[in-house]
C-alpha cells in the first residue's frame, strides 16, 4: 500500500511524495514522527491506514527511539511490545 506523506509533518519531502508501507524502514519513519507529533486526528488516519497490529508490530521496533513519556503513553494504548 502507498500513503502520501502529510506535510506538516514531513515538510522535508517534495509535495505529493508517497511511500510504501511494505518498506519497514520507511513505515517506522513515518510511524515514529506520528506518534510524537501527530493529534488524535492524525493517529486514527494513521490506524485506519495501516491497521492497529501492524501498528503494534512498528511500535516494537522504534519504541527504544521515541522519548520516553511518548513511549510510556503508546505502551499503555498498544501494550508492551
Amino acid at each position: 500500500m502507498r500513503i502520501s506523506f502529510n506535510p506538516k509533518f514531513f515538510w522535508y519531502f517534495k509535495e505529493g511524495s508517497e511511500f510504501d508501507t511494505s518498506d519497514s524502514a520507511m513505515l517506522d519513519m513515518y510511524v515514529q514522527q506520528m506518534m510524537m507529533k501527530g493529534r488524535m486526528e492524525d493517529i486514527q488516519q494513521l490506524i485506519r491506514q495501516i491497521g492497529l497490529t501492524t501498528l503494534g508490530e512498528t511500535f516494537g521496533r522504534i519504541q527504544r527511539f521515541l522519548p520516553r513519556d511518548v513511549k510510556w503513553f503508546w505502551e499503555d494504548f498498544l501494550g508492551d511490545s
